[in-house]
């Protein structure tokens, strides 16, 4: 499952840094989305039953990375 989701984040990354001229903003939020994946892979080992305020942060960056790709076509 984690490798699942590293794959497909790194994945991302790869075709926006591809596409780059065209999503800067997606670019940038995917990267930033990948550090904020790993400090919420860390607040759920520490907490497993109450992660925090991480977990909602994490759900609206990948909404931020949708907005902006879509706002740029």
């Amino acid at each position: 499952m984690v490798a699942a989701h590293i794959l497909s984040a790194l994945s991302l990354v790869a075709v926006l840094g591809w596409l780059m001229p065209s999503f800067p903003l997606a670019f940038y939020l995917a990267v930033a989305q990948i550090a904020v994946g790993f400090l919420l892979f860390h607040a759920v080992n520490l907490k497993p039953k109450n992660p925090g305020i991480i977990v909602a942060f994490h759900q609206c960056m990948v909404l931020a990375i949708t907005l902006a790709i879509v706002a740029t076509l």
